[in-house]
């Protein structure tokens, strides 16, 4: 079947919108590590918070752990788009315990 221009054009668009991208973090747990994600830049979150624990890398590099761990903090970076690849930074660490009460502190005074 033959596609329009049109019909093309917007087939393009939809396969550019959702490339693959790469986001880099810095500082913190993940410093230096950069992740393949399949959303465009647009839909990344402004803040990502992120559980750690030492298996962290492992776990983001695609391998397999046999056993799941608890997480031990949780990591929240804060992304800035300064250049070509959408970047994280590091904002601070919390204990599991203290990033829920600080998130359920959030909720109920809004």
């Amino acid at each position: 079947m033959r596609m329009s221009p049109k019909e093309m054009r917007q087939r393009q668009q939809v396969m550019r919108s959702y490339q693959v991208e790469h986001v880099e973090f810095f500082g913190g747990p993940l410093d230096g590590h950069i992740q393949e994600v399949s959303l465009p830049a647009d839909a990344l979150n402004d803040v990502a918070a992120i559980p750690v624990d030492h298996r962290i890398i492992e776990t983001l590099s695609g391998q397999r752990t046999q056993l799941m761990t608890p997480a031990t903090s949780i990591a929240v970076y804060v992304r800035q788009d300064d250049g070509p690849i959408p970047q994280y930074y590091f904002l601070q660490s919390a204990t599991p315990g203290q990033f829920n009460l600080a998130v359920n502190e959030r909720l109920t005074s809004d």
